[in-house]
């Protein structure tokens, strides 16, 4: 499988806000590169979640997400990387890649 990767998304993780007892998402990056794709009904059912609710993003390997990291298209659609939703890949042709299975949250 070839992946294109078409376009950016900024990622926001959840950190400790100074001076309060408290957490909140912070900008992590503005651009990271990697495509967007609908997840198929079967992986969706897998994944506990909602028809038309549920994708998954390609990007290189290792690009630092965790679970819980909150990513924003240029469309402005918030996605949440969910328990489990990260997969280092190989299709043996090509470099190793991530498969990361979000949910849309808006």
């Amino acid at each position: 499988m070839i992946t294109l990767l078409d376009r950016y998304v900024k990622v926001y993780r959840l950190s400790q806000v100074a001076g309060w007892n408290r957490q909140s998402y912070t900008t992590f990056t503005t651009s990271l590169e990697c495509t967007i794709q609908p997840l198929g009904d079967q992986k969706t059912a897998m994944a506990g979640g909602a028809y038309g609710k549920m994708f998954i993003l390609y990007t290189d390997v290792d690009p630092n997400l965790v679970e819980g990291d909150q990513i924003q298209d240029k469309s402005g659609n918030l996605y949440k990387i969910i328990a489990g939703g990260l997969e280092n890949r190989n299709d043996g042709y090509i470099a190793d890649y991530m498969g990361v299975t979000v949910q849309k949250i808006n």
